[in-house]
């Protein structure tokens, strides 16, 4: 497992999960985390592998990092909107045309949180 890519452990991580390999999934997204501290998608699966272990206090940890994490990114990705819409309504010519494909890739990054919070939820529900 020697110099592998946090993404790699991540993916090893959540395979663990749905092969119910709980204490696996944990090992291989610590080192997920280890290697890429802010991968906030790994604090969360993390969370889920320490629920099924019945490790609740883990588990709240890694899923109170992983959502203030996303409430950081998601800022980030409304200062990037207003930052675009802002430098549009100065330079409107040269800047409409970048426009869409920013506020699409803002859209992104929202969707993929929402449904990542969505899934947080439905957790703690079950």
């Amino acid at each position: 497992m020697g110099g592998e890519s946090a993404e790699v452990y991540y993916n090893r991580g959540v395979t663990f999960i749905n092969y119910r390999k709980y204490e696996d999934a944990v090992e291989a997204l610590s080192k997920a985390i280890e290697l890429e501290p802010d991968l906030a998608r790994a604090y969360y699966n993390r969370g889920i592998a320490f629920l099924n272990l019945n490790k609740y206090d883990e588990a709240m940890k890694d899923f109170d990092k992983a959502w203030l994490m996303r409430e950081k990114l998601f800022s980030m990705g409304a200062e990037v909107v207003s930052a675009v819409l802002k430098a549009i309504s100065a330079n409107p010519d040269q800047l409409k045309k970048e426009a869409p494909v920013w506020l699409d890739r803002a859209k992104e990054v929202y969707d993929l949180l929402s449904d990542e919070v969505k899934g947080l939820v439905e957790q703690l529900k079950s």
